[in-house]
Order: structure tokens, then C-alpha cells, then sequence
């Protein structure tokens, strides 16, 4: 379980709110028109279905018995799958990318691109893998 303290808005999981306290508010957070959300689900796999929480205080979010990692971000980007998601600033910008290579079955797959200064909240089944990086990689 992840404590989110509010001040300024954030976005979650749609279903992933275990508790509050304070004076909070949640709205349904759409991706956009129709067409938008049928393509985006349909199409790539990766939308997400998300709640705006506003106010003061804090909220308490879970999903699944699944780890959570906190990941800052300072200005890099972050790829990952939109089911992953638990939570995430307002301030980040996401964004839908297509990913092509012969070495993926049917040649397309799609990522969710998350990037700016925030914080979001990942799940994962166990501990990740992570590979150090030690040069800046470019697409």
C-alpha cells in the first residue's frame, strides 16, 4: 500500500483508493473522446483507466497484493505498460507510443511513455529486473 499526501491534484487507478482521510475529492479522469478510448483499448492495450484525486489530506492506494516502487522523475521518461500504473502526479506528462521490430510477433507493439517532474507510483508481481545503465541510450 502506497500513502499519497495531497496538496496538489494526482491521478490513480480507477478502483485502487483502499482509504482517505481529509477533505478529498475523486473524479472520473477520461482519456479523451470515444474514438480515443476505443483505439487506445481495442487497438494498443494500454489505457488507463484513471480517478483525479483532489483536496487536502492523504489517500491510501492498493491494487492486488502487488509490490509498488516510487519512481521520481527529474525531466528522464519512463516506458512502461499502462497496467503497471498505480499512481502518478499530475505534472507528468503520458503518452501512447507505437514500438516496431522483427523481432516482435505481428512486427508492432505499444508502451505507455511517461515524462516530466513527478512521481509515479509502478506495480509489479515480485521484484523487478533492473539493468544498470552506464552510457544515456537514444531511440
Amino acid at each position: 500500500m502506497v500513502k499519497v499526501t495531497l496538496g496538489a491534484d494526482a491521478y490513480a487507478k480507477r478502483g485502487s483508493m483502499v482509504a482517505y482521510q481529509g477533505n478529498v475529492e475523486f473524479d472520473y479522469k477520461g482519456s479523451g473522446g470515444m474514438r480515443q478510448q476505443f483505439f487506445e483499448a481495442k487497438m494498443t492495450g494500454q489505457k488507463l483507466q484513471l480517478m483525479t484525486c483532489k483536496g487536502q489530506g492523504e489517500v491510501f492506494l492498493a491494487e492486488d497484493a502487488t509490490d509498488l516502487h516510487i519512481v521520481e522523475l527529474n525531466g528522464q521518461s519512463l516506458c512502461i505498460n499502462a497496467n503497471n500504473v498505480l499512481a502518478f502526479d499530475t505534472t507528468l506528462k503520458t503518452e501512447i507510443q507505437r514500438i516496431e521490430s522483427a523481432g516482435i510477433p505481428g512486427g508492432v507493439m505499444f508502451h505507455l511513455l511517461v515524462s516530466g517532474q513527478g512521481t509515479i507510483v509502478v506495480m509489479t508481481h515480485g521484484t523487478p529486473v533492473t539493468l544498470p545503465g552506464r552510457r544515456p541510450d537514444f531511440r
